[in-house]
């Protein structure tokens, strides 16, 4: 932890606003409460490469009130009723930095709009010596039922969440200080949803937040402001995740989560994910959290099921029709094979390969319907090529081999359409290789480069089953060849 992050904890520990995170709504009217962030770059947050988030936390109640992403010029704005509130900013620059830090503590008024001064860092001053005061005692209900707090009989919404810190598996430093900046950000998304009722509260410093609770009812602190004990709510489920270095070319990360029972460790929910080229992170977390939000906390709060697939008729290995969207594959592979024929000479070539996601984007391909979409990169993949013509010469020649696909991009793309029964997908097979063969007017031998387009959809296709495959009758463009290709792809 940088010296920025220890003093950023301690100011926000100092008035024990951490302990409590619900979603919540006010029937007064509320108050608007707007301004700008300064980030630890002296400026306003980048949209591409930083975040900085805004959240508002009740002094008193410890109730997260509202949440806000800082847009390019810095500004946030915040809905709150009225109250103490305490606002928190969350930071990150993915590679370079993340922390969080107590900006302000203000208090508002039904209806009103409060102009705020930029957020910055800032030390407060140490509350001086009061007098000291008898505690009071508060008789604790023996509430059991779910959506009430049995330390003080308050109900909450929905079932209580708490988000415990990321796993980091494999990359390096870079990869570290994003998995130190995920919980922030999760918890800020999910905080402004408003798809299902629910309650995030705060874990990964309960300890520090409990001391600090028992803190204020000493004499340093005034009666009338301290904190009361006794209302920490306690997780009914863990939100979990990890961030993960993916192989591939080139590089890439994902983000992966799932919910625990926070008593018995069990996990109770599949895994949602998002993948990353590192070029869109924040438009990959925003997928991710929906992800969280949808799939899993309102999923489970709904009591719908996680996604399954019905095995096909007569127990094939291929399923028939799925009763949601369809699980997100990380991998695909299979085989391709096709023709080429124009006067006087005939291509032939088959092979397989395996491909790696790459990235979530928004960016549908060849006309497809709008929605998420994965693309797949090759990771690895073999081509045996074969070649008969003649030339205009009149020699004949022939030649045939295997090439190895190159890694990455430069073997084209896979991209496939998310979260619906029957998906549109794009394939853009290609290679850049070369076969040795024979010609009657050159004994020395000749080398040709291999037909390079393996498989192709000149347009989106949709697929009614988790295997692509097809055929093509024609190239992506005109050319002079009569050509044919075929795939088969299942997800890994």
């Amino acid at each position: 932890m940088t010296r920025h992050q220890e003093m950023a904890f301690g100011l926000a520990v100092s008035i024990a606003v951490f302990f409590a995170i619900c979603v919540s709504s006010a029937s007064a009217a509320p108050a608007t409460v707007s301004g700008v962030v300064t980030t630890p770059t002296a400026g306003p947050p980048s949209p591409k490469d930083s975040q900085a988030n805004v959240l508002a936390m009740n002094v008193d109640s410890g109730l997260y009130g509202d949440a806000d992403t800082a847009n390019r010029k810095g500004a946030y704005s915040l809905k709150l009723p009225a109250g103490k509130w305490a606002l928190l900013t969350s930071f990150i620059e993915p590679g370079k930095r993340a922390g969080s830090f107590l900006s302000a503590a203000i208090v508002t008024k039904s209806g009103q709009h409060r102009a705020m001064p930029p957020l910055t860092l800032k030390q407060f001053k140490k509350p001086r010596k009061r007098k000291r005061h008898k505690k009071r005692h508060h008789k604790q209900p023996a509430a059991k039922v779910s959506n009430v707090n049995p330390r003080d009989g308050r109900p909450y919404p929905g079932e209580a969440y708490a988000v415990k810190a990321f796993g980091v598996v494999g990359g390096d430093a870079d990869l570290a200080m994003l998995g130190r900046g995920m919980e922030d950000i999760v918890i800020t998304d999910i905080v402004g949803s408003s798809e299902c009722e629910f309650t995030v509260v705060e874990w990964t410093h309960r300890d520090l937040i409990e001391k600090e609770i028992n803190l204020q009812q000493s004499e340093y602190f005034d009666p009338a402001t301290r904190v009361e004990q006794g209302h920490l709510i306690d997780p009914e489920i863990f939100i979990r995740g990890r961030v993960e270095d993916r192989r591939g070319t080139p590089p890439r990360v994902a983000m992966v989560a799932w919910l625990e029972d926070a008593k018995t460790g069990a996990k109770i929910s599949p895994e949602v994910s998002v993948v990353d080229l590192g070029t869109g992170f924040f438009a990959a977390v925003e997928r991710f959290t929906t992800l969280i939000v949808r799939d899993l906390i309102c999923a489970r709060a709904k009591g719908s099921p996680p996604p399954e697939v019905v095995p096909g008729k007569g127990g094939g290995e291929g399923p028939s029709k799925p009763t949601g969207p369809k699980p997100v594959a990380n991998t695909y592979s299979g085989s391709f094979s096709g023709t080429a024929d124009a006067e006087d000479v005939h291509w032939e070539w088959s092979g397989n390969v395996f491909l790696d996601a790459a990235q979530d984007h928004q960016s549908p391909p060849g006309g497809a319907p709008p929605g998420d979409y994965r693309d797949f990169t090759v990771t690895e993949g073999t081509v045996f090529a074969s070649v008969e013509g003649e030339t205009d010469e009149g020699c004949k020649y022939s030649a045939s081999g295997s090439n190895d696909l190159e890694a990455g991009f430069g073997s084209g793309l896979l991209t496939v359409q998310l979260d619906v029964p029957d998906p549109a997908y794009m394939l853009f097979l290609i290679n850049s290789g070369q076969i040795k063969g024979t010609s009657t007017c050159d004994e020395d031998g000749i080398t040709l480069p291999i037909f390079p387009y393996l498989a192709v959809t000149k347009e989106a296709r949709i697929s009614d089953t988790t295997t692509l495959a097809g055929s093509e009758d024609q190239l992506p463009f005109p050319d002079e060849f009569d050509y044919r290709s075929t795939w088969s792809l299942a997800p890994g």
